[in-house]
């Protein structure tokens, strides 16, 4: 089994600098996953290790997700998101690369297909959302609401019963009968993980979940030239839009029986279509008189550090309480 590492990458951004966290793993040709919002790469480690044999493997958290710097603006696009990542590709010195991507991932790697299709090479997409203009209307009035702490923690219960509906409806807010997905209730372990993503990223886990609702991918599908598969399984909610999609020559547009035989479609797709397979880990570091994010690995296990790279004098460690962060020091 390859060894997944947690990295941090500075990047002199078209938003300012900003730092992205990815995980790296595997050899071979490679890939990015992107993940679904409003979750962190770390939602594909059971995955990249099924894959990791096969690809190198670089799964970043979208800006403003896990641990990754938002974009410095409020008007996050989908568009925008596709720049960032091209972004993190230069940093890396990667010139070429397949993507996988799930739900909001696939629609982000949809916009990079179309806007970079050099840089692409191939995209498998698990998942994309279509929908009419009354379906996004009611979606911006009702699935995204501002998430505020209060200071009785009633924020907290909210949280738990809107991720463990969201796993039973879609959408989440019409809890009725043809809204109902068949799947079991979730354990509350993923409840609980699914609500600390939300928290990590705070009011902001609305902005890559609402730009993929906003994208409208039915137009730019067709025009898609680099190769792409579109799938999802059978359970999936989102596996009838690809009914409304429009193939073509690059493009195939499949529903598969389950999860387990999208993801292997995908896997081969990305096979047929291999990209370079080096990568650049001199991860460059910013002067800017802030704290930085790094990571050192040690042989007990990988420690997180946040240290000012510009300070001239003596080093000076600071350990937080148990139970912290750096954040508290």
């Amino acid at each position: 089994m390859n060894q997944i590492k947690t990295e941090y990458c500075t990047i002199k951004s078209h938003w300012g600098n900003r730092q992205v966290r990815f995980l790296i793993a595997g050899s071979g040709p490679i890939i990015f996953l992107l993940h679904q919002s409003p979750k962190s790469a770390d939602e594909y480690r059971p995955q990249i290790e099924e894959w990791s044999n096969d690809f190198t493997i670089i799964a970043p958290d979208t800006p403003g997700y896990g641990d990754s710097d938002a974009l410095g603006t409020d008007e996050v696009t989908i568009e925008k998101i596709a720049q960032a990542n091209i972004e993190l590709a230069d940093t890396l010195k990667i010139k070429e690369f397949g993507l996988y991507g799930f739900h909001t991932g696939a629609i982000i790697s949809i916009a990079m297909g179309h806007h970079y299709p050099d840089r692409v090479k191939a995209i498998a997409c698990n998942g994309v959302l279509v929908l009419t203009d009354s379906e996004l209307e009611n979606i911006r009035r009702h699935y995204l609401p501002p998430y505020k702490p209060q200071w009785d923690g009633s924020h907290l219960s909210w949280l738990w019963s809107r991720m463990r509906e969201q796993l039973v409806f879609f959408p989440w807010h019409e809890r009725k009968e043809e809204a109902r997905m068949r799947f079991d209730i979730s354990s509350p372990e993923i409840l609980h993980e699914n609500s600390i993503e939300i928290m990590r990223a705070g009011d902001k886990y609305r902005q890559a979940y609402g730009a993929a609702f906003e994208y409208r991918l039915e137009d730019f599908v067709p025009e898609l030239s680099v190769p792409a598969l579109i799938t999802a399984g059978e359970s999936d909610p989102l596996s009838k839009c690809l009914e409304k999609l429009t193939p073509s020559d690059s493009v195939l547009i499949e529903i598969s029986k389950t999860h387990e035989e999208a993801l292997e479609k995908s896997k081969a797709m990305l096979l047929r279509h291999p990209a370079e397979a080096s990568v650049s880990l001199e991860l460059p570091i910013i002067n800017n008189g802030k704290f930085t994010k790094s990571i050192f690995h040690s042989t007990l296990g990988d420690i997180k550090i946040e240290k000012n790279f510009d300070a001239n004098t003596s080093p000076l460690f600071c350990l937080h309480s148990a139970g912290g962060s750096s954040k508290n020091n």
